[in-house]
């Protein structure tokens, strides 16, 4: 993601980007931690219980990505 931001955006646009890259992937790390230790003590230690409860996450993005796309393709111009 990196070389993609590096490679299609102007010099000073790149290096904003880059840094909220960096702040979400710190804020993913902590929250991360956070809800797999909740969902630790709801569960009782239980681990294959926590880590599929930690499949939400990946779904719900698939899940965001999907209506974008769905949005994306309802706004866009029909061909001339």
């Amino acid at each position: 993601s990196r070389v993609l931001i590096l490679s299609e955006f102007p010099e000073g646009e790149a290096s904003v980007r880059l840094s909220f890259l960096s702040l979400t992937e710190r804020i993913a790390s902590t929250s991360g931690l956070t809800v797999w230790a909740i969902f630790l003590m709801l569960s009782n230690d239980n681990y294959r219980l926590s880590a599929a409860l930690m499949v939400v996450f990946p779904l719900g993005g698939i899940g965001l990505y999907l209506l974008y796309l769905r949005e994306r393709v309802r706004r866009s111009p029909p061909p001339s």
